[in-house]
């Protein structure tokens, strides 16, 4: 999978309005690289994605988000 491909995914899940964790990005897209792609993101489509340290069990791990896109999914 190319990081462009890579990219879009975590683009289209997020403005989907959902939230991505760097532990769902492994298990749901199978890939290790979320934090380098939510870069990506953030300076080539010039999104706003938004990311705080989340503790799963004994980690702390980065989650991301649109919040323009949660909202929109939370106004439906």
């Amino acid at each position: 999978m190319t990081h462009d491909s890579q990219r879009l995914r975590i683009l289209r899940w997020l403005a989907a309005g959902n939230t991505l964790t760097t532990w769902q990005a492994l298990t749901k897209f199978h890939f290790t690289t979320a934090s380098q792609r939510v870069r990506e993101i953030r300076t080539k489509d010039r999104i706003p994605v938004k990311s705080r340290m989340v503790d799963v069990g004994n980690a702390r791990i980065a989650q991301y988000w649109i919040q323009a896109a949660r909202d929109r999914a939370k106004a439906m």
